[in-house]
Parts: C-alpha cells; structure tokens; sequence
C-alpha cells in the first residue's frame, strides 16, 4: 500500500495502536493510547484525521533532554497522538504541517489481520485484487475520490468536498458555507460534495441542509455524488444523528449516481425513482423497516451496489428477513456488490442466502460487523453459490476457529475475509457499530 498511510498494529500488551506514515515514508505520529479493541483504534484514527485539519489541536513540546515534538488532540483535551523527536522547532514545525497535509490523504493498513486467522499479506477489505476500491465510502474516500475539506474560499474539483461546521459553537452556520461554495468560480462542475457535521446533528435534523441543496441545485447542475452524514464519534455517535426526509429531494437530483447517509434517526426515503442511480451507502447502528420498504418499492434499474448497515433492534433497527427478501430475490438485476453489514440477526441472514436469485449476479457479499456465530458460518459453508463469488468479506464475527477454517479453506478463492473475531464463549454478541 503506498504512502501516505496509517497502519493499525498489536503492541506487546496486546493492545490496537496506530502509526501515520508520511507521504515519504516517514513515520510522523502515533497513537498517544493504545486501544482494548480494533474499533476503538479505527475511532482514534478518524478523529486524528479531523482533528489533523485543525491548527489549535496540535501542541508543541520539548522533552527533558531538550528535544522538540508535539501532540495532537481532540477538542475536549483528549490525546490523540504524538510526534517523534526533532531537533529544532523549525523541524518540529514541518512535522506538524505533514500531519496536517496527509492525514487527510492517508488509507489505512491493517497489520493485525492474521492475528484472527486471514492470510498474511492478504489484500484490505475495501480493494479488490487489482487494488481498486469496492467499497464506496471510507473515512478518507467518497466515490473513488479523496475527501478534503471545504475552507470557504477554494475547492479541487478532483476531491469529495466535505462541508461542515464544528459540532460545538460553531464559527458560520453550515448553510453560508454552501452559499459560499456555490458561488465560487466552477462550482457548476462540482460533482462530489460529502456533508460533515451541521452543528449539534444530534438536536438538529438534516432537513435545512437538504433544503439548501435544493435552493442551489441551478448552480450544482453537475452533482452525481452526495453523502449526508460524515462524521466522526466526537461530532455525534451515530445512532444520535438526526437524519432528513428525503421524500422531496430526489426529484431535484435526477442526475445522481451515488447516494449515501450516515445516521437512522428521523430517516426518510420515500419511494426513489433515480434512473441512474448505482450507489447506495447507509449507515446507522439500526434501521427501521420503512427504508427498506422505500428500497424495495423505488425504481433503480441501474442500481449496481447496496451497503446497508442494518443495525441492532437496541438502536432502532426493526428490520428482519421478510423485508429483505425482496433484495435477496434479485429486485435490482444489476447489482455487483450487496452489502448487509452490522446486523444483530446475521445468522438468520446466512441462512437465507441459501437458494438467493441475487447471488447469481453479485460478484461480492458483505456480511461484515454483524454478528454472525457458527450457526451462520455453517449456513455460509453449505451455500454452493457463494463460490461463484469474487469476494466475501466476513470481517468481525463470533464463529470459532473450527468454522474459520472451514470458511477459509473452501471459500480460499473468494478471499474471504474473517478478521476481528469476538468472543465465541459467551451467550452475548452484539453488532460491531450501535450506539
């Protein structure tokens, strides 16, 4: 993986740390923490990268011999991460300025994945073997491009802009930098725009946002690629963000292509009629069953990849296999990649794959973050279709090593991955992303 990057590695306590990688090569920061789980590790790494952005959260120190580094932290004080040593300020001032360039840049290495049984060496989970992305969104990429931020006066035309306001006192309403942003030269030609925080998204909806969007849809006449939604754990958890109702939105964005939310609350569809739709990403920590009746009844016959983060019924997920069914029928012919992710009834989701007029035109299956015992591995084992497959991606589960094997073996072309194996001796399993 080439550079800038961030790697996710085991200290010799057995704790999940992480090291930020220069464009050169360097190593320029590291976790001030260690972490007791990978996605706690995986939270450090995306607040780094948007406490990065900002100037005030790096502080500069001198240590007891007389050498110069600095730390970066979040907003309430916490310590994220910290330098190596330099010799002089001027040095330690071009450290902070890396940090800050290619945070934003980086991709993420896991160095931890054959600690829970995939193959050394083995490819990320978001690429497939000619190294391109599929997945659609990562904390770093929206839509094959990087995300940078929007800072009121410029934008690149070959990034995702991200729009956002500070979650706490923020310095100008979300809605004046989108005024900004559209009557800036080109800004007809923007066609990738990622929505950050608006403020307090857990007391305010996204529906002012979405308002906006339509108020200036003369002058974002080219916008194939939205997500509402992106942010991290410190701006709001994300079973906490208020989403929009969408119901009226779709009608003044027919040119979409790829759509994505992060957030269940208030969550409103509607019926989608986006004829060249192809991408859906949402994410929540649960899901009510009326968006995948909205799915299920739209028209999208160019729909080719669905990640659905179905979530737990602790956080509102009231989705089970009867509304999936019509997906798993084939309802959108199309589809290449099926992601249904972070769901607490994954055994029951296994089993239904069996016989699924959909596996015979996807390439990959996402079953990821559920949770997904030996009951689910065995119903995975016994489905002869899924070896017809590209890539299956089983990461984060509770099915023990026998099963692993199991999977691993027969599904060994498939590079199927199960990292992040949970407990397999307890009663409780519970979905990688709740609250």
């Amino acid at each position: 993986m080439k550079f800038p990057k961030f790697t996710i590695f085991k200290d010799s306590a057995g704790e999940f740390r992480f090291n930020l990688f220069a464009v050169n090569g360097r190593n320029i920061l590291r976790s001030s923490e260690g972490y007791t789980s990978k996605q706690g590790c995986k939270h450090g790494i995306e607040s780094t990268i948007f406490n990065a952005s900002l100037q005030e959260r790096f502080r500069p120190a001198t240590s007891k011999s007389d050498q110069y580094y600095f730390t970066l932290h979040a907003k309430n004080g916490e310590g994220l991460g910290i330098s190596e040593m330099y010799n002089s300020t001027a040095a330690r001032a071009n450290g902070m300025e890396a940090v800050m360039r290619d945070a934003p840049d980086a991709s993420v290495e896991d160095l931890t994945l054959n600690d829970s049984g995939a193959e050394e060496g083995g490819k990320p989970m978001d690429q497939d073997d000619s190294g391109a992305l599929i997945t659609i969104r990562t904390p770093t990429i929206f839509a094959g491009k990087p995300i940078k931020e929007f800072d009121g006066s410029s934008f690149d035309l070959n990034s995702a802009i991200k729009v956002f306001t500070e979650s706490y006192e923020p310095e100008e309403p979300i809605v004046n930098l989108l005024d900004k942003l559209v009557n800036l030269p080109d800004a007809d030609k923007i066609d990738t725009i990622v929505i950050g925080a608006w403020g307090e998204a857990y007391e305010k909806s996204a529906d002012f946002i979405l308002d906006k969007l339509i108020e200036l849809k003369d002058g974002l006449k080219s916008l194939k690629h939205l997500f509402v939604g992106d942010m991290t754990y410190e701006e709001s958890e994300i079973s906490w963000i208020i989403q929009g109702n969408y119901t009226n939105f779709w009608q003044h964005f027919p040119q979409l292509e790829t759509f994505g939310v992060k957030g269940g609350g208030s969550l409103t569809f509607g019926k989608v009629e986006l004829p060249k739709l192809k991408h859906i990403v949402i994410e929540t920590g649960g899901l009510g069953k009326e968006i995948i009746e909205d799915l299920n009844r739209s028209d999208l016959p160019d729909l080719e990849y669905l990640e659905i983060w179905l979530g737990t019924d602790e956080y509102g997920c009231t989705i089970d296999i009867s509304h999936l069914r019509p997906i798993l029928d084939c309802k959108f012919p199309k589809l290449k990649y099926l992601g249904l992710k972070n769901y607490y009834q994954a055994d029951e989701m296994a089993q239904a794959l069996q016989g699924a007029p959909t596996l015979q035109g996807i390439k990959t299956l996402d079953v990821s973050m559920g949770t997904m015992t030996d009951v689910g591995a065995k119903a995975l084992y016994e489905n002869e279709a899924l070896l017809k497959l590209e890539h299956i991606n089983g990461r984060y589960h509770f099915i023990s090593n026998e099963w692993m094997q199991k999977l691993a073996d027969k599904f060994s072309a498939q590079n199927i991955n199960l990292a992040d194996q949970g407990p397999v001796d307890e009663d409780y399993t519970y979905v990688e992303i709740g609250e």
